[in-house]
């Protein structure tokens, strides 16, 4: 990776893996001008994973759509916005604990998400039943 301030090489002095989600957070240091900042690094799940359905078709995996349906269904929440990004980390880092290939399978993460959920909280659970369990069946 290059140094954010003057485009030179830099190295990992520091490293460690989030207990909550799949990130991994780093210390830099650049090797011309010494500067120290940190990064937050992600794998790209939209490119690297793929979604396959019942019907055997496939489709990129997208933590937006995933979030946007945890998010509906938390919307009675006092903070929606907090707890649908922090459930759809821990909903990812359990569809995403065992190899998979490159690709899930949907009903495991529609299972994930009810679990998940189910734990948090049984009217968010409820709502997302209701609303995605036919898309899950019929995709």
């Amino acid at each position: 990776m290059v140094c954010i301030y003057c485009n030179g090489l830099t190295s990992v002095s520091n490293s460690r893996s989030s207990k909550n989600d799949v990130s991994i957070w780093r210390r830099r240091q650049c090797k011309d001008c010494n500067a120290v900042f940190t990064t937050n690094e992600v794998p790209d799940l939209d490119r690297a994973i793929v979604v396959e359905a019942t019907d055997g078709s496939y489709e990129p995996f997208s933590f937006d759509k995933l979030y946007q349906s945890i998010l509906e269904s938390c919307k009675h929440r006092k903070s929606p916005l907090v707890d649908a990004r922090s459930l759809t980390k821990t909903i990812l880092r359990l569809s995403f604990s065992k190899p998979n290939n490159g690709s899930i399978p949907k009903s495991t993460v529609f299972s994930n998400c009810i679990k998940v959920l189910n734990n948090f909280d049984k009217v968010a659970a409820t709502y997302y039943r209701a609303y995605y369990s036919d898309k899950n069946e019929n995709n």
